[in-house]
């Protein structure tokens, strides 16, 4: 047997190495996403609020704007519980939405979006953006 013959052999391993390399290639992608992001690690995000125009979010989760636990990101997991501290305040709230999606100078301008009711509770409401200490999974 040759060596670099076409034949069934060398399209099977074709196939199986773009398998492994795609593989790779989500966990590198997973990573990169979720970097900085750590389990108990406290990081600061940029945060707004919003008022959903639907009533449900992404996740179909009902979306209710007096409803503090509802916070929106655009890469963790729907599910992911964060723990939300401004002002001395702190709000437990949970990833069941995507966003915030705004942009300035080619970038994303904020990091988390959250419901009127935790932007009242947590103080930062009138101002409408605030940059707070949030920790994965810290609730």
């Amino acid at each position: 047997m040759r060596l670099g013959c076409r034949g069934g052999a060398n399209k099977w391993s074709g196939i199986v190495i773009k398998k492994r390399v795609s593989a790779s290639a989500l966990a590198v992608c997973a990573s990169i996403l979720l970097a900085g992001t750590a389990e108990g690690k406290t990081e600061q995000m940029v945060t707004s609020w919003y008022q959903c125009c639907n009533d449900q979010t992404a996740s179909g989760y009902p979306f209710k704007a007096t409803n503090r636990t509802i916070a929106a990101h655009r890469t963790l997991p729907f599910g992911t519980k964060l723990l939300l501290a401004y002002n001395g305040r702190e709000v437990c709230s949970t990833v069941r939405d995507r966003g915030p999606f705004t942009k300035k100078n080619g970038r994303f301008a904020r990091d988390l979006d959250v419901t009127r009711a935790a932007a009242e509770y947590l103080g930062f409401k009138e101002r409408g953006i605030a940059t707070l200490q949030v920790t994965k999974h810290g609730c």
